[in-house]
């Protein structure tokens, strides 16, 4: 647990558009859609909460990570939540965060 917390600590102090941010979206994704949603780990609920604001935060600047962190947030979507506050949670940092328009960037 403490090298989760460790992660998520400098994954969340990098840079938007660092090699550390990208890789640490690859890696929470592997994590997540392991995990989701049989078991939900302490760090899983920061991560998806922090993901829509890297989606603000990249604006058009990386489709690529873009599309992959959205794929990650759409995933969980589709699967079934047996933990309601992890879905509220997710539907709250969603509502709250203005996404960039990916689709037009990435055309």
């Amino acid at each position: 647990e403490a090298l989760l917390r460790t992660f998520t600590e400098c994954w969340q102090a990098s840079k938007s558009s660092s090699v550390c941010k990208k890789a640490g979206v690859r890696f929470i994704g592997q994590r997540l859609r392991r995990w989701w949603p049989l078991s939900i780990q302490p760090p899983a609920k920061e991560w998806v909460a922090a993901l829509p604001k890297l989606l603000w935060t990249l604006k058009d600047r990386d489709s690529k990570l873009s599309l992959e962190s959205l794929e990650i947030l759409a995933d969980l979507c589709r699967r079934e939540h047996p933990h309601l506050q992890a879905r509220q949670q997710m539907s709250f940092s969603m509502a709250h965060h203005r996404l960039p328009d990916i689709a037009a960037a990435a055309a």
